[in-house]
């Protein structure tokens, strides 16, 4: 009992200490001062920051284009990842643990080692300021595939036997049985996905240099105009930047506690 107590005051306190950075740039975005120095009970509520936010600068133009990059590659990424990661769990594929490996290997190389060839390669292919310079090195996530392949390694192979028995096919059996198992994983891997997306900041700053497909992690630094910073503003937009992760993983909570509680160990 005591043990039950100790950890749920330990919950609540993280939770507080993780509470606080956002109510108070929620605080901020109600204020009408530059400063950041301001009670957090207002005496009055403005909402002239969110006004300025939407008509004097572009940020409905990068919600916009950061909006599109993300839902693309949650899309590309729960379509692709239980293919792959079904053909590497049941499939019979030579070389299919070296495969794994090298998935898991791509998945932990750090971004900024191949920042410089990924440059290059999309500037030869013409891709530089386009959508598809943006999606395709997170098209097919080496995190999505392993998740994937480790879900579907533990679901019971006598379901699948079962189904062959009463005449289903391969293709019968992915579609009718384990993308519905699934189903917690994948929701996992578009949150995953989505967040990845959302909040990338080495992508667009490398891609980008147009004022018209700049992305929120790039233009909300830039509200920051000749050394002078309008806190206001800046968390009026910062709001908007974490309100879409939010809703999302409330939506998929049941599915991430799912997901969550599903072996990982490599088979």
């Amino acid at each position: 009992m005591k043990k039950q107590v100790f950890l749920h005051v330990i919950a609540i306190g993280l939770l507080i200490f993780i509470m606080i950075p956002v109510l108070w740039t929620f605080r901020l975005s109600l204020s009408q001062t530059y400063s950041a120095n301001v009670p957090l009970i207002p005496s009055e509520v403005s909402f002239n920051n969110f006004k300025v936010l939407f008509n004097d600068t572009p940020f409905l133009t990068w919600l916009k284009n950061t909006l599109i990059f993300s839902v693309i590659v949650t899309f590309l990424n729960v379509l692709f990842a239980p293919s792959a990661g079904y053909v590497l769990a049941r499939g019979k594929l030579p070389g299919s643990k070296f495969i794994l490996l090298g998935i898991v290997s791509a998945w932990v190389i750090p971004w900024l080692t191949v920042l410089i060839p990924l440059y290059i390669a999309m500037s030869k292919l013409g891709l530089v300021n386009t959508f598809q310079g943006l999606i395709l090195p997170l098209a097919v996530s080496p995190m999505a595939i392993f998740l994937a392949r480790q879900y579907i390694s533990n679901i019971p192979i006598e379901i699948e036997e079962s189904a062959i028995v009463d005449g289903a096919s391969k293709l019968g059996i992915f579609f009718k049985i384990i993308l519905p198992m699934s189903k917690p994983a994948l929701m996992i891997v578009a949150l995953m996905s989505f967040i990845q997306a959302w909040g990338n900041f080495i992508l667009p700053l490398i891609m980008i240099t147009k004022t018209s497909m700049k992305m929120l992690t790039i233009g909300i630094p830039q509200l920051q105009q000749q050394g002078v910073t309008n806190w206001g503003i800046i968390s009026a937009s910062s709001i908007f930047g974490i309100l879409p992760v939010i809703i999302i993983f409330v939506a998929l909570n049941k599915y991430f506690m799912e997901g969550l509680a599903m072996r990982t160990g490599m088979k």
